[in-house]
């Protein structure tokens, strides 16, 4: 009695699974289906290739991390901006000449150089803080390193050398003396070197970026119609 029951449990237990065995075959595609819906032609017995992603959007040029050819002033496309980046061979001239003043101890001479080199400095700066630097965060993907607050935090360096620069000067325009002048080539020497390693930074990324990712005649129209950015 015991195994009979046993018997039929089995034979119900089956007939279960062979029934689950066939839905789940109805659900899997016969072989001739293929992928995707794809039949196989009769004729080659092969699968049609595989469907692959469509490659037709561009690409950008650039990686997030990879940098442009750094900036000169004959290969930006916008002449704007370019006669812009030029004034940084201006800001330098005029911080040499204020040097050679000093080491000349001509009190009178390196105040009014100083005085040019700052007020060029001024113009610029603000361009860019008040123009330039918001396109660059608005249009540009800005890669490491290369971001809007590290500009700003350049031009901080800058005025807060400057000014050190200045005190020193009326300590050196009191006794202009070859020790005097000795004394005040220690802070020239510093903004020299801020102002090298800002213009590096802003060739590398900040003009070049600027003049592929908006348009040259934009960039032009922007420069031109401030006359603090001096491009005419």
């Amino acid at each position: 009695m015991g195994r009979t029951r046993v018997g039929a449990e089995r034979e119900r237990d089956s007939s279960r699974i062979s029934r689950a065995a066939g839905r789940n075959a109805a659900r899997v595609p016969p072989p001739e289906s293929g992928y995707y819906g794809h039949s196989v032609p009769a004729e080659t017995g092969r699968l049609p290739p595989r469907p692959t992603p469509n490659m037709s959007t561009p690409r950008p040029s650039l990686g997030p991390t990879e940098l442009p050819t750094p900036a000169t002033e004959n290969n930006l496309a916008s002449t704007a901006l370019a006669a812009f980046l030029r004034q940084h061979v201006r800001q330098e001239e005029l911080l040499r000449s204020h040097r050679l003043a000093v080491m000349a101890l001509d009190a009178s001479r390196a105040h009014e150089t100083l005085e040019a080199f700052a007020e060029a400095v001024r113009c610029h700066m603000e361009i860019e803080e008040e123009v330039l630097l918001p396109l660059y965060g608005e249009r540009v993907h800005q890669p490491p390193r290369f971001g809007v607050a590290i500009y700003r935090r350049d031009h901080e360096k800058i005025s807060a050398g400057l000014e050190r620069v200045r005190l020193s000067l009326e300590r050196f325009a009191k006794d202009p003396t070859p020790e005097a002048a000795l004394f005040h080539t220690d802070f020239s020497h510093a903004l020299v070197h801020l102002m090298e390693h800002h213009d590096e930074r802003e060739r590398a990324a900040f003009f070049p970026l600027l003049d592929r990712s908006v348009e040259a005649r934009e960039l032009d129209a922007i420069l031109r119609a401030d006359p603090r950015a001096g491009v005419g």
